[in-house]
């Protein structure tokens, strides 16, 4: 219950003087349950205007009224994401340091004496961590995307057309999710020899990523927040292939800078002569790390 229209990080907005991340560090962790309406809500403000999603939501005319819809829709998509894969969810967070007021030694007492001056604690003050979310994605293997009926239903499906204006809903967002299968199906079958570990006819393999929706706040935007936290994943899965859908032509360019090669172009949708154009994007494995993955595979072999 999911599309893909990654949110550029260099999307042209002002950039502060002091930009905020770089004083302080950007981190990506698993998103917490907690956490799943402020996500949903972020991605839902980030995506409204996604031709996607506009196609999507062809029956809500207002921007408020696609937000709602969005919102409910995300929220849905990442509880049943936690539920089948806890690191499918990431967050970005911005750690921020939190200075302690000098003679705070966490001490509590009802004393009216003065600082100890043997007491480093209370002459030197000291620091704390606190972080703020100012993005998200989801980072999906692919065997957890294959959804059966009576789990789409579970987490909401039928509610699609009271939502979202109709019926018409569900034929759009089913065909704009066959719209991909084609393309990532017509890829592997042209790379099945690519590498024998990760890349199969199958779009279960576990080799592959699926990355959605990177959205990362409007403030935050243009200053390599989404770079950052793009690349900390991708080298933590450096035996992976990674793919995404974009319909914003400027995306492509970002994640052809990140080594992504577009192995696709289509016109999806087609309901009522409604269209949009979608590019497909592949990031292979790198080659020294996909070598002992494919020499391991065919020593099983023998």
């Amino acid at each position: 219950m999911s599309k893909t229209n990654e949110e550029e990080d260099g999307a042209t907005t002002t950039t502060p003087t002091n930009p905020p991340h770089q004083h302080h560090k950007i981190q990506v962790i698993p998103l917490e349950p907690s956490d799943i309406p402020e996500a949903s809500r972020i991605m839902a403000y980030a995506f409204c205007d996604s031709p996607s999603y506009v196609y999507m939501c062809a029956l809500l005319r207002r921007r408020d009224q696609r937000i709602a819809a969005l919102q409910w829709l995300f929220q849905q998509n990442l509880k049943l994401m936690l539920d089948r894969s806890p690191q499918a969810c990431q967050k970005i967070v911005l750690v921020l340091p939190k200075e302690k007021e000098p003679g705070s030694n966490g001490n509590h007492d009802n004393r009216n004496e003065g600082p100890d001056p043997n007491d480093e604690a209370t002459t030197t003050p000291t620091t704390t961590t606190s972080s703020k979310m100012i993005g998200a994605f989801l980072w999906t293997p692919v065997q957890h995307e294959e959804l059966g009926l009576l789990t789409l239903l579970y987490y909401g499906l039928y509610q699609i057309p009271f939502r979202f204006g109709g019926i018409s809903a569900i034929s759009r967002l089913l065909g704009s999710l066959d719209d991909m299968k084609q393309a990532w199906n017509a890829f592997a079958a042209a790379n099945q020899n690519d590498n024998k570990s990760s890349s199969s006819s199958s779009l279960s393999s576990n080799g592959w990523i699926q990355l959605e929706r990177m959205t990362v706040l409007p403030d935050y935007q243009g200053q390599g927040v989404g770079r950052q936290a793009l690349q900390q994943m991708l080298l933590a899965n450096t035996t992976s292939y990674v793919r995404l859908a974009t319909q914003e032509e400027r995306n492509v360019v970002f994640y052809q800078r990140l080594e992504f090669q577009v192995i696709g172009e289509r016109q999806c949708g087609g309901i009522n002569g409604e269209t949009y154009h979608s590019w497909f994007m592949v990031r292979r494995p790198s080659p020294a790390a996909a070598a002992p993955a494919a020499a391991n595979n065919n020593h099983g072999q023998e």
